[in-house]
């Protein structure tokens, strides 16, 4: 696999595998809105899962949780509510991430899948809190 491109679509294409082999519906993929995008959105019956995909090659130096900052966070969270909104879906809305790791050797993806990977109330809390400070 050469480019990043190429890399990001071939994850999100194996982690849509992975989400339909645990009967997860998949409603929208790369769905997109003026304000934000969204990699997979699903459902699993009881929760709207908005999914962020993030694919590296296997033995990278950084995690791909390294690229779900809080800012990624707050346009999942963005999405998630206008999307329910806009669809006049009423059920409880789960963050999930999912790790999509490439293994040129065997030319396949470990993945990953982070449930809840944050809440709707810890963006909330960062943002309230001085620029510059953590969360306990």
């Amino acid at each position: 696999m050469a480019l990043a491109n190429e890399l990001g679509a071939a994850g999100e294409r194996a982690a849509q595998r992975y989400l339909l082999s645990r009967h997860i519906r998949l409603l929208e993929i790369n769905w997109r809105d003026p304000l934000c995008e969204i990699d997979i959105i699903a459902s699993d019956g009881r929760h709207l899962l908005i999914v962020e995909v993030k694919s590296r090659m296997e033995y990278t130096a950084t995690s791909p949780l390294d690229a779900v900052d809080q800012a990624k966070a707050h346009q999942m969270m963005l999405g998630g509510m206008r999307y329910a909104q806009r669809m006049r879906i009423n059920l409880p809305i789960r963050y999930d991430v999912i790790e999509a790791l490439y293994c040129p050797a065997s030319d396949l993806f470990e993945i990953k899948y982070h449930k809840g990977y944050f809440s709707a109330e810890e963006i909330a809390l960062q943002e309230t809190l001085p620029h510059g400070s953590v969360q306990p």
